[in-house]
């Protein structure tokens, strides 16, 4: 599993340093390193890995991140997380043609 970029255009609300990172959703969370020191922002691989397999996340399935805690000074940042598995909407998924960190699809 391919550790998760973090779409560009989120890196100025993001640190510039690697701290650490946590994941929350269903009432449980996962905590990971947060990369913010190279070109592509990410969490690191084995955190990731692990909230996926634990997700039962699958190619297609979407996840929807916001930033609850966090900002470019921070020492620590927390995203709360939603998935929209097996029925991902038709006119989202029309809004971005690729699955790429510089082509998120913003449902706003």
């Amino acid at each position: 599993m391919q550790p998760q970029a973090i779409p560009r255009r989120l890196h100025e609300n993001l640190p510039i340093d690697t701290v650490p990172a946590k994941i929350v959703y269903g009432g449980k969370a996962w905590h990971l390193d947060y990369f913010g020191t190279i070109g592509i922002k990410r969490f690191d691989s084995e955190g990731w890995g692990r909230f996926v397999k634990e997700n039962n996340l699958k190619f297609g399935d979407a996840c929807v991140f916001e930033l609850t805690e966090g900002s470019p000074e921070s020492s620590s940042i927390e995203f709360r997380v939603q998935f929209l598995k097996d029925n991902f909407p038709t006119e989202l998924l029309e809004k971005a043609p690729g699955y790429l960190a510089d082509n998120p699809i913003s449902i706003d």
